[in-house]
């Protein structure tokens, strides 16, 4: 299981997508609600995590407020994270495999 969190080539690609996705999540809380150059890279960068979380609260019936409210922007907000955090995870996952599979194969030889 110690292997798990030492694959360097996970933490690279886990790195590099929370560099591009942290910033711009960080200017739209914080600097410009309305910049839609970084909504856009966001939307992208943690699809589909985003939408589940998006829509989640209104299957369980939790009113969540008209489009543009401050409860409506933090969900979305929350959802764009939580996103980014799982695609993270994820492309972790991607390069532990990788290194392993390249591992195998070498030893082959």
């Amino acid at each position: 299981m110690s292997e798990l969190f030492k694959s360097k080539v996970g933490m690279l690609l886990a790195g590099i997508h929370l560099l591009i996705a942290l910033p711009c999540l960080l200017y739209l809380v914080l600097i410009d609600k309305s910049a839609v150059l970084p909504v856009l890279i966001l939307m992208i960068l943690t699809v589909p995590w985003w939408l589940f979380v998006l829509f989640l609260p209104k299957q369980l019936g939790i009113e969540t407020g008209e489009p543009g409210s401050p409860t409506s922007d933090l969900i979305f907000d929350v959802g764009l994270a939580i996103g980014g955090l799982i695609n993270a995870f994820i492309l972790y996952l991607l390069g532990f495999l990788l290194t392993k599979a390249f591992n195998y194969l070498s030893s082959r030889k």
